[in-house]
């Protein structure tokens, strides 16, 4: 199976039970067809309607790949590069907190003992 995903939307009630469900992935929809269970003008259409969608998506990715790809790699970088630093500024400062609790509690424990 490759994976191939038509989603749109659940199966109402009055649908047969091996009617389109919005969830069926090309290859069983084929296997449908091709073992002789009828397939209504209305689930080629939906399959339709999401192919193009899909077709769609990918050519605005290329087109903007295209046009401002090197850009948006500099972008991607530069947050990548902040979120990094970001991250790497909380473990220390989550570290620092720790290590202060820590201090703390053997402050207070040493001297109940002393």
């Amino acid at each position: 199976m490759h994976g191939y995903d038509v989603t749109a939307g659940p199966k109402t009630n009055s649908a047969p039970d091996n009617a389109f469900d919005g969830a069926l992935h090309l290859e069983e929809f084929v296997e449908e067809i091709t073992l002789g269970k009828k397939a209504k003008a209305e689930e080629l259409f939906l399959l339709a309607k999401e192919a193009h969608r899909k077709l769609l998506k990918q050519k605005m990715m290329a087109a903007f790949e295209a046009k401002i790809g090197k850009k948006m790699d500099r972008v991607a970088a530069l947050a990548v590069e902040t979120a990094l630093v970001y991250m790497q500024d909380k473990m220390k400062e989550k570290n620092e907190r720790e290590r202060f609790d820590q201090n703390l509690m053997e402050i207070f424990l040493s001297e109940q003992m002393g």
